[in-house]
């Protein structure tokens, strides 16, 4: 059979185009409105200890914490390295005084898997799911610790709810949110360690991540002490909070005083984001952005004979991290190599 080129497939089409015809899984849009010219709060050329910076960053925290209506028990931390570097933080300073278990259905929990299994070396029990659908979610035990990645980036693939989670679970649950938050709630009261960064649904710049702590977490930082070492850029069990308890908090990673340098720009560039989506409406405001976007989205799925969704089940379909496939039978037939080309 013949492939088909890309002049066959759209020569009878006429459709409006994107503003933004872009694809991207991270860094995404700006809010309506940015510019350089609007980040007037940029402290060039200070030094992120400034107490004008330490203001700023202590600005991130409380109005992430209101934006996400993150529980007052919980601590709330800018760490390095992005989402990987949050979700690394949680895997190598909580894991390893109980088995894990681990859901594995994009690139993410993969790499996620990897570390429990070949650098960690814990008792894990692995779920595997497919691109159309999470593993069976009601395999998890309360015993265990769980490791969840809510969204997958790469699959198109969320988690609708966290029912599955038991109110009285022993374990404690690390959650990578970054494919979902700021864009749909998170049920906080069942997760004890998440992980996102600024570049996703917020639409801030990459390279910073951060995380949330419950107080069993905490608690867990406080009595536990794993058999390998630890990196500085992960070490969360040296911190003052965690050390001295509310007696260090004024020098804690809790309290902004940021583990490595920070960038100023992305600062500013993330305090006018949060800024932009709680005059949205909050996180009820940027969840109904979302949907609605999602709604035009799926008339132009449903209308179109070529493209597809990658998840065809809507229970597991990603509002936030959609991924489209070429539906085409001439497309879908060609070879991988061909396909990509395409």
């Amino acid at each position: 059979m013949e492939f088909l080129t890309k002049t066959q497939l759209f020569s009878n089409v006429t459709l409006p185009k994107p503003t933004r015809p872009f694809f991207s899984s991270g860094p995404c849009v700006k809010p309506l409105g940015w510019g350089l010219e609007v980040l007037d709060s940029f402290l060039m050329g200070r030094s992120h200890r400034a107490p004008a910076a330490v203001g700023q960053l202590q600005d991130i925290l409380a109005r992430t914490r209101a934006l996400l209506e993150i529980p007052d028990s919980y601590e709330v931390a800018i760490v390095p390295a992005s989402a990987t570097g949050a979700i690394e933080a949680g895997l190598w300073n909580l894991l390893g005084p109980r088995g894990v278990d681990t859901w594995v259905f994009d690139v993410f929990s993969q790499r996620w898997w990897t570390d429990l299994t070949h650098q960690l070396g814990l008792d894990v029990r692995t779920f595997r799911g497919s691109p159309q659908a999470v593993p069976d979610l009601s395999q998890a035990s309360r015993a265990r610790d769980q490791v969840i990645t809510w969204g997958g980036t790469s699959s198109g693939l969320w988690i609708p709810d966290g029912q599955f989670i038991s109110p009285d679970h022993e374990g404690l649950v690390l959650c990578d949110a970054t494919s979902v938050v700021f864009t749909r709630p998170l049920p906080w009261e069942a997760l004890d360690f998440t992980a996102f960064s600024w570049q996703k649904g917020l639409g801030g710049e990459a390279g910073f991540g951060m995380i949330v702590v419950s107080p069993r977490a905490l608690d867990r930082l406080r009595t536990y002490r794993p058999s390998w070492p630890l990196p500085r850029v992960l070490n969360l069990r040296e911190d003052p909070l965690v050390v001295e308890g509310e007696a260090g908090r004024s020098a804690s990673l809790f309290s902004a005083m940021t583990l490595n340098t920070v960038s100023l720009l992305a600062v500013a560039d993330c305090v006018w984001c949060l800024q932009w989506a709680q005059a949205q409406g909050g996180l009820g405001g940027l969840c109904r952005r979302v949907a609605e976007n999602f709604h035009l989205l799926e008339g132009w799925v449903a209308r179109t004979p070529w493209v597809g969704f990658l998840v065809h089940n809507p229970r597991w379909r990603s509002h936030a991290a959609v991924c489209l496939e070429i539906t085409h039978p001439r497309v879908k037939g060609g070879p991988v190599s061909q396909r990509w080309a395409f």
